[in-house]
């Protein structure tokens, strides 16, 4: 004798079935009758809802082991009911905590997934997975291509550390506690989500740039394998990258039209830490976040909250796309305005502001904008220049170097020219900013313009190796500057400057 347990859906196919046929198997709380198409010399099906289902049927059966799931046919001599739904084994057990790691469900009677569904409204309908712990509850977004009647393939969400007990139901049924894993699911059927498991960023370089550039991340990373052209990884751990995305676009692992890594090892043969390279795919300029993806027992990276950054939008991010301009015609024009400029460049893109060009610090009037070119109208401009020195012009620092240089005290360095020996200087896109320099001796000086996202009171904090000094002007005018803060060794809190009223959008 099979026992049933309470809630199960019993489907009967069998010869005979009248309209007003009545099935019971014990008390049976709910009889549903459901005519699937046209008969066929009787044969209809019914679906049984039922309540304590321990009881012989009074329909006699015979459980047909050929047909599954839960299908019996109609005889005269004997009854024989059938099992329920059930979990037997989860895999893996452990697994990271940010999500995306495959999950996969071993047992019997799960829903065919690529069955017809005729109302696609219908959440109960096939299988619904849900990772309960003691607290929290996630669901597992099933797989309907690897899923059948005795396997259930999910993708896991981000889920703190914890210990989950799987919870199934299959067309709305719950499957009950004494039928996953026997009963032990709490010890069988588990998933534990552990930091260990979970593979990290910890650092990324650049943070800014054009789209297309080549990023790197350290962190713990498990494996230097990608694809399926290696088994195992150096350490001896099966796992491989599956794939990176910045900002919902595939960063590529592989240089174009070849099978060339950008970048991938690990620290050593025995570490689960190293680096991982890929070049951004799209054009869209905005904000982005990385992430990788690892299969087995791993999923989706977790990234450290240092490397986020508060954009002019407020939103936090770990890495910003800027177009670039290559070239501006004519490079002159009347102080009065109206001259039509081109302006060159790359990745002019307007998903999410217009496109705003300024000339001499004003609008200058947009006309037309594709992907590289843009044209706009100058503006008038006051005839007094005299006392501008500098323009607020496109990101980024200018940064001018002197080799075998190490002045007696740093003020100094703001006398010094271009045309001093061991001067050269190179363009910064953004800080903080490492020179890579371990072993020479020289001085720098870095110049640009703040520009405040928002309006409100601001501290500005410096943090060199190093001696250093910060200057701060309320103008655009170098000659307005006053030392803010400064550091006179090499450790130590940073230094900060007083509280600061800026102006949004103002340099």
């Amino acid at each position: 004798m099979r026992r049933w347990i309470c809630g199960t859906l019993l489907t009967v196919s069998g010869l005979g079935f009248g309209e007003d046929t009545m099935v019971t198997v014990g008390s049976v709380l709910d009889v549903r009758f459901d005519k699937l198409g046209p008969p066929r010399a009787g044969s209809q099906s019914v679906t049984v809802w039922g309540g304590d289902m321990s009881q012989t049927a009074s329909s006699p059966f015979n459980y047909d082991e050929s047909l599954t799931p839960l299908i019996a046919t109609m005889s005269p001599e004997k009854t024989t009911v059938i099992d329920a739904q059930r979990i037997d084994s989860v895999s893996p057990r452990w697994g990271g905590m940010n999500g995306a790691m495959r999950f996969t469900i071993k047992g019997d009677g799960f829903a065919q997934e690529r069955q017809f569904q005729l109302n696609p409204t219908n959440n109960d309908f096939g299988n619904r997975v849900t990772l309960v712990s003691a607290t929290l509850s996630f669901p597992c977004d099933v797989e309907r291509d690897s899923t059948h009647g005795r396997q259930i393939m999910c993708y896991t969400r981000a889920m703190p550390e914890d210990t989950y007990l799987v919870h199934v139901s299959v067309d709305g049924v719950p499957i009950p506690d004494n039928k996953v894993c026997r009963g032990w699911g709490i010890w069988d059927c588990s998933l534990y989500t552990r930091w260990w498991q979970t593979p990290t960023i910890q650092s990324i370089s650049p943070t800014t740039g054009p789209p297309g550039t080549v990023v790197t991340i350290t962190g713990r990373i498990f494996t230097d394998v990608y694809g399926s052209n290696t088994a195992t990884s150096t350490n001896g751990i099966n796992s491989r990258f599956l794939r990176a995305y910045m900002g919902g676009m595939p960063c590529e692992l592989l240089k174009p039209d070849s099978d060339e890594l950008y970048r991938l090892h690990l620290d050593s043969e025995h570490s689960w830490w190293g680096y991982m390279s890929c070049r951004m795919t799209g054009t869209y300029v905005g904000h982005h976040n990385l992430s990788y993806i690892l299969d087995a027992d791993y999923g989706r990276s977790l990234p450290d909250k240092n490397l986020f950054r508060i954009s002019a939008g407020n939103k936090l991010s770990m890495f910003q796309t800027y177009a670039e301009v290559t070239g501006v015609s004519p490079s002159e024009g009347s102080v009065l305005g109206g001259t039509l400029v081109t302006i060159q460049g790359r990745f002019f893109d307007e998903t999410d502001h217009p496109a705003v060009v300024l000339v001499g610090g004003k609008p200058c009037r947009v006309q037309s904008l594709s992907d590289d070119i843009i044209t706009c109208i100058t503006p008038k401009q006051p005839m007094e220049t005299g006392n501008v020195t500098a323009y607020p012009g496109g990101r980024g620092w200018v940064r001018q170097v002197w080799n075998a240089t190490w002045p007696w005290d740093l003020s100094v360095i703001l006398t010094y020219t271009t045309s001093k020996d061991g001067y050269w200087s190179e363009w910064r896109d953004s800080l903080p900013y490492s020179s890579g320099f371990q072993d020479q001796t020289y001085c720098s000086r870095l110049r640009g313009f703040l520009v405040a996202p928002t309006s409100g009171d601001y501290t500005l904090y410096l943090k060199c190796d190093g001696l250093c000094d910060l200057y701060f002007s309320n103008s655009t005018r170098p000659e307005d500057k006053v030392k803010i803060a400064f550091q006179t060794h090499y450790w130590g809190i940073p230094p900060k400057s007083e509280v600061m009223a800026l102006e949004k959008g103002k340099a």
